[in-house]
């Protein structure tokens, strides 16, 4: 655990490291899954992966210090001057000249910093009023340097999607749409468990969804989006069902009370 994090202080702001869910770019998750964190709705993941992190990221940081012959500081968690619902906890400064930030990286990158990560990088450089973001990165077999600029207009146009998701969503508690991902759909699973028994007929913009879901389950492809979208459409019934035929997607409580999305016929169903 970071000795430099103020947890209460980042529970009470958006931080560099969630910015990225607000604008849809994470691969973690979007607004939604934020907002159940923010509310503690979601207990926080610390994934193998995450760990390594964790524990590598001083070494990456002490070897950009030796490498390019700088001194870091590391200033812990701030809240911007301006803006009470933006918050930072930068992995380090070299003072007065660029933010740093370590990653482990886990594929080839191109040379270029991904979205998700740019977004942290921008978010460092408003908060702490410096042009560049270092990114140190450990690649499992060497370590490289790249850097991201700072974007001025950038970053103050996501203090303003920060600031609408905080006033609409943290302090009034109520939810962003849903994101669709396979995090959303495990959380439906565990928060949505009212059965009825009931099997409605479908309308015809959930047809529509159903026949998506069956043509990419023919295609073997990946379904979660339409998983979470179903699930939403289905709510507290039990199922839908296509009319006129034997078609059938429920999502019912198995004998473990979890509740689990199942299709009878479906993929026998027209076109």
């Amino acid at each position: 655990m970071r000795p430099d994090l103020d947890h209460k202080k980042r529970s009470n702001g958006i931080g560099s490291s969630e910015i990225a869910m607000l604008l849809g770019i994470s691969p973690w998750g979007g607004p939604h899954r934020l907002w159940r964190k923010k509310l503690k709705l979601e207990k926080d993941e610390h994934t193998s992966v995450m760990r390594r992190g964790v524990y590598l990221e001083r070494a990456i940081l002490d070897w950009y210090s030796d490498e390019h012959g700088v001194e870091l500081s590391y200033p812990g968690t701030i809240r911007h001057p301006d803006y009470p619902w933006v918050v930072d906890t930068v992995d380090a400064i070299v003072v007065g000249v660029r933010c740093v930030e370590a990653k482990t990286r886990h594929k080839d990158w191109g040379g270029e910093v991904p979205l998700y990560y740019q977004a942290q990088c921008q978010w460092h450089m408003g908060c702490h009023d410096l042009d560049l973001c270092d990114v140190p990165v450990d690649t499992g077999w060497d370590f490289e340097t790249l850097t991201v600029e700072r974007d001025r207009e950038l970053f103050e146009k996501m203090v303003e999607i920060a600031r609408v998701f905080w006033i609409n969503h943290i302090e009034t508690k109520i939810p962003p749409p849903l994101d669709q991902d396979a995090a959303t759909s495990k959380w439906l699973n565990a928060n949505v468990r009212q059965n009825t028994d009931r099997i409605r007929v479908a309308t015809n913009d959930e047809v529509a969804l159903l026949m998506q879901y069956r043509n990419l389950k023919l295609a073997q492809k990946e379904i979660a989006e339409f998983e979470v979208r179903i699930k939403e459409a289905i709510g507290n019934d039990d199922g839908l069902n296509i009319d006129g035929t034997d078609a059938v997607v429920t999502w019912r409580e198995n004998a473990k009370g979890k509740r689990i999305l199942r299709s009878t016929r479906l993929l026998e169903a027209p076109l």
